[in-house]
């Protein structure tokens, strides 16, 4: 993809955070529509190999605004996001400190509260 309509145009944190890592070296988180808005309007980012923790610190470090959308004030994620890797609840893996390696994908899922 080319040119300034793309996220990854040349100059973008997409393109640096993509090419930073390199492509052999990625998973890729799924931005929800609601906080696509704070990573350039992007469905997915990639990041490299390690923790998810190490991702996530990655994420925020592109996308600052992000932050307060995952995370409380104790440092914490917030206790309406749900996150998985591979379509597995980190909460019944090792949270945070679920390895993450090329190819996987993971899922920010908030939670929507309603009722009748």
């Amino acid at each position: 993809m080319k040119g300034r309509g793309s996220p990854f145009h040349e100059g973008s944190p997409a393109h640096s955070l993509f090419f930073r890592i390199g492509c052999d070296m990625a998973a890729v988180i799924e931005i929800p529509s609601a906080l696509q808005k704070y990573v350039n309007n992007q469905k997915t980012v990639n990041v490299p190999e390690g923790t998810l923790n190490a991702a996530f610190k990655n994420l925020i470090g592109e996308f600052g605004e992000l932050e307060q959308h995952l995370y409380d004030e104790r440092g914490q994620i917030r206790s309406f996001v749900n996150i998985y890797v591979n379509d597995e609840d980190i909460r019944y893996a090792k949270n945070l400190d679920t390895e993450i390696k090329s190819g996987d994908v993971i899922q920010i899922v908030p939670s929507i509260a309603g009722g009748a």
